[in-house]
């Protein structure tokens, strides 16, 4: 018996981790899937508006300006504030925001303006809640269990993404593009409720957010962004994110309008289809542990960007749905994978009061290339075809991985070290 009870604790600690911390990825989990109703619902929304791809392609645009004006600000605030009140505040914000259209829809107030206007504060206000939640995690697990967490939000967004875009699916299909927004502002309900069980103690950032001026504010920032810049492995990393987004983002942007009106499938398959990503995480979060501690992450990275960029450039050639669904999924794991590694990376070397910044700067100076993606992407879609945006997409991912194998720092990033002795800032 008491060996039995050595193996229960022996369990626990390796891999339980704080209550607090599940309750913040239940709610993510939620958020994420009422998240997709809101990804698949507007773009077919604006298509049966408008009638246009551009103005699909518009909206995406407007989104990623609204990333890069949050994160020039989003990091600083929440490095001088509480990150559960940022997210409890933030939480209610959004279900205001994604209410008030289906609430226009019904009196005949809506227009397209109104919706792109929306569209660039609700993804403001989302960067920002996803800025808080990166700098939330570190204060409620260790930083030697950080892997840990890593990998099980990996395997919760397996949850969402699993289910997220086949409920959407069938929700868009059953009560309209439209009416099912306001599943996705009941998500968000949701997760303003369960933030206020997050155990979180911030006296010491109470005592910093005191100080806050005008002319602190401003120092911060301007600390944020020398860090970012003067550090080389952050720095590198900016470079070849700024790259992959113009491929990336000018794929993404016209995914549904490609699924939808050029190989008319209907938003069942879709959900199906965008259901891969999830499959992707899982994966992601049972190998991503592991690959961390055995393969240089600075050259895993620059693998997966090659593979990305071979997929999508295969996505120019292939319409049978299957194919499309496994492949869009190998694409998303890339994505995860990237991604996971990098917050890992910054959530072991930066610090509990610089973190926000860091994480918010640096992906505004990668979001620069995002707008610009989305414009041309809906450019080339209206003069030629979706399957031309995808070859090209391709083509310019594998190009900047080439480039930045070649021209920067990130092959000689390895997150192997981090787990013995933390020296990649010294």
């Amino acid at each position: 018996m008491r060996y039995s009870n050595k193996k229960i604790n022996t369990f626990k600690n390796n891999l339980i981790l704080p209550k607090s911390f599940y309750i913040v990825i239940i709610g993510d989990s939620i958020s994420r899937i009422g998240d997709y109703i809101y990804q698949l619902g507007i773009p077919i929304y604006i298509l049966s508006l408008t009638g246009s791809p551009l103005w699909m392609a518009t909206s995406f645009a407007i989104q990623q300006c609204a990333i890069i004006f949050s994160g020039l600000l989003s990091g600083t605030v929440v490095d001088r504030s509480n990150p559960k009140k940022v997210l409890v505040y933030n939480a209610l914000l959004q279900t205001i925001l994604i209410a008030v259209i289906p609430i226009l829809h019904k009196l005949s107030m809506i227009n397209i303006y109104f919706i792109l206007i929306d569209g660039f504060f609700l993804t403001a206000s989302g960067f920002l809640y996803k800025t808080a939640i990166n700098s939330l995690i570190p204060n409620i697990v260790k930083k030697e269990r950080l892997p840990l967490a890593s990998s099980q939000i990996s395997l919760s967004k397996f949850i969402s993404k699993t289910i997220g875009p086949t409920l959407a699916g069938i929700v868009i299909s059953v009560i309209s593009p439209i009416n099912s927004l306001w599943i996705d502002g009941i998500s968000f309900l949701l997760v303003f409720v369960l933030m206020k069980f997050v155990d979180f103690n911030d006296e010491v950032k109470i005592q910093i957010k005191d100080k806050n001026t005008i002319k602190s504010f401003t120092r911060d920032l301007q600390e944020g962004f020398k860090i970012v810049l003067g550090t080389d492995f952050i720095f590198s990393l900016v470079i070849l994110n700024f790259m992959l987004n113009i491929g990336y983002v000018s794929m993404f942007s016209m995914f549904i309008y490609h699924l939808s009106e050029i190989l008319n499938f209907q938003s069942q398959t879709i959900g199906l289809i965008y259901s891969a990503d999830g499959l992707a995480v899982i994966m992601a979060g049972f190998l991503l542990p592991i690959i961390m501690k055995k393969i240089m992450n600075g050259k895993l990275i620059i693998y997966c960007s090659a593979i990305m960029g071979l997929c999508i450039l295969s996505l120019g050639y292939i319409s049978s749905g299957l194919l499309v669904g496994g492949i869009f999924g190998i694409i998303m794991y890339c994505s995860q994978t990237i991604n996971r590694v990098m917050y890992t990376l910054w959530q072991m070397n930066i610090s509990k009061e610089q973190l926000g910044r860091v994480f918010s700067i640096s992906s505004t100076l990668e979001s620069l290339s995002v707008p610009l993606a989305g414009m041309i992407s809906g450019i080339i879609v209206e003069n030629y075809e979706s399957f031309t945006l995808f070859k090209i997409s391709g083509i310019i991912i594998i190009l900047s991985t080439l480039l930045c194998t070649i021209f920067t720092k990130v092959t000689q990033i390895d997150n192997r070290i981090v787990y013995e002795k933390n020296t990649m800032l010294k």
